[in-house]
């Protein structure tokens, strides 16, 4: 359920080095990059008191890492994932949070997107592990019968004035991947974090994964480029529409690029909790917006997951506004969206 870079900042405050004055000479846009959750991550903000919150948002992002990357093997999921106990376990915030918003949207997409997927995604080698040489229908039928999401329970409690989180599994072989969510969380703890901080003109980006508020600049709005999955590589890049975006999060996913090859046969990267194996969906891109990134990087992986028209409508569910890119029966490219996502498609 991992993700493709497919959104890419268009328009950004004018940046020379780490700060520059804006063209009216008052505030400074602080610039910083690096990398995280095993892609590239970049905030941009204006702020008049120069401040560089360097220190504090790498802090935040190993913070996410630690709670929710499987890569890490003493995480806070890695550890859960490994426990062989089924009473309640503790976990942090952040995972506590994600896992809310996880069980709403699960139902939301009736089980479209999927946390519960990771003892398929590991076994497809989409995960820490390499996937096998031949694909054994025996075993992912096995492995299926692991990923009812509902079989998790979370609770929180109060321990001498503290809040503690909690969460259960029913059988001890159920695991989590939170990884089609992770990136948008984390864009949502660095965004929220700066706006805390009384900054109201912010960019956040983790992996194409964006949060804005505010402006680029004077009268400047941030722009982002979606990626034409049919008409793009990863050297030349085409847009397939460009989108003004006055705030909030934006998501894309895609099968044209994550490949496994398996005995001959390619595997796309989104597991359908359904039947266990790539999904085999029309949509070729699912664009997402919504207020906050986490939302929009979950049902961006939901409508990848889903056909075109259960999409649509889980798109109307949740409130949010999309672009999806399909190739209908004859093999025409053809594009649908939400009138609300339409508004924001700057020619």
């Amino acid at each position: 359920m991992m993700k493709n870079i497919a959104l890419w900042l268009v328009v950004l405050v004018a940046l020379y080095g780490c700060t520059s004055k804006d063209s009216g000479g008052n505030d400074y846009s602080i610039r910083l990059e690096g990398r995280t959750m095993g892609t590239t991550f970049e905030v941009v903000y204006i702020d008049s008191q120069e401040r560089v919150f360097d220190n504090a948002i790498d802090s935040l992002l190993v913070e996410v890492n630690n709670s929710m990357s499987t890569y890490i093997p003493n995480s806070t999921i890695s550890t859960f994932n490994a426990s062989n106990d089924t009473a309640f376990f503790p976990v942090d915030e952040h995972f506590y949070i994600v896992y809310l918003r996880s069980k709403a949207l699960y139902n939301l997409t009736h089980g479209a997107f999927n946390p519960a997927v990771m003892p398929l995604v590991r076994y497809w080698g989409f995960g820490p592990e390499e996937g096998p040489e031949k694909v054994e229908e025996r075993v992912v039928d096995s492995l299926l019968a692991l990923t009812d999401f509902r079989a998790f329970e979370g609770t929180k409690v109060m321990v001498d004035g503290e809040t503690r989180y909690l969460l259960k599994k029913s059988d001890p072989r159920l695991q989590l991947d939170f990884s089609a969510i992770a990136k948008g969380y984390g864009v949502d703890v660095l965004h929220d974090f700066l706006q805390a901080k009384g900054l109201q003109n912010i960019f956040v980006e983790i992996g194409g994964e964006i949060r804005v508020s505010g402006q680029a600049g004077p009268e400047l709005p941030w722009v982002v480029g979606i990626e034409d999955p049919v008409n793009s590589t990863i050297d030349n890049r085409k847009a397939l529409a460009y989108v003004t975006l006055p705030k909030g999060g934006i998501a894309t996913s895609g099968n044209y690029r994550n490949v496994r090859e398996i005995d001959g046969v390619k595997y796309t990267h989104t597991i359908d909790p359904s039947t266990g194996y790539s999904v085999r969906s029309n949509t070729l891109s699912a664009s997402i917006v919504a207020e906050d990134c986490m939302t929009a990087d979950a049902m961006a992986t939901a409508c990848m997951v889903a056909s075109l028209d259960s999409a649509v409508s889980y798109l109307a569910a949740a409130n949010v506004e999309g672009l999806l890119m399909y190739s209908d029966a004859e093999g025409t490219i053809d594009t649908v969206q939400t009138k609300g996502f339409a508004h924001l498609i700057r020619e």
